[in-house]
């Protein structure tokens, strides 16, 4: 039977501390990822009421909504908090355009935009959730080399 040396060891627990935390941070960031595609797809809602109004301009505004959004959802993997502030900005600044350039307001559109901005906040908080996990994981990583290089 062999017996492991100390570094061995606190490699063997970095490494299930390791896993752990990549568990963590993927799920958070499919999280993120997640609600900026269900955001992306309830602009299908302002679209079909753009196209019912014969609205091109409001079909343009949640198009590029859209599009935005799904680009952001697969951005959210590389910069997380930077992808998901982004999509908040965007949308506050194209849906306050849509509502100056005439776009109907309505008690159930409250209700969604409400929902997409409280989905947008759960997103970020998501994301730098994230980023701490992928800091752990760096520190980890580093305490890693340092014993590997003073045993050499």
């Amino acid at each position: 039977m062999s017996t492991l040396s100390q570094q061995e060891k606190l490699d063997k627990h970095d490494e299930r501390i390791n896993y752990n935390l990549m568990l963590q941070c993927k799920d958070k960031l499919k999280q993120g990822r997640m609600i900026l595609f269900i955001i992306a797809g309830f602009q299908l809602f302002g679209i079909f009421g753009g196209l019912s109004a014969n609205s091109n301009i409001i079909v343009g505004l949640y198009g590029t909504i859209l599009v935005s959004f799904c680009a952001l959802g697969v951005l959210v993997s590389k910069k997380p908090k930077k992808a998901v502030m982004i999509g908040l900005v965007v949308y506050i600044v194209l849906d306050v355009l849509g509502l100056l350039l005439g776009a109907s307001f309505s008690i159930f559109g409250a209700i969604i935009k409400v929902a997409i901005i409280s989905g947008l906040i759960k997103a970020y908080i998501a994301a730098k959730d994230a980023e701490v996990i992928q800091q752990k994981l760096d520190d980890i990583e580093t305490r890693k080399q340092e014993r590997k290089n003073e045993n050499a």
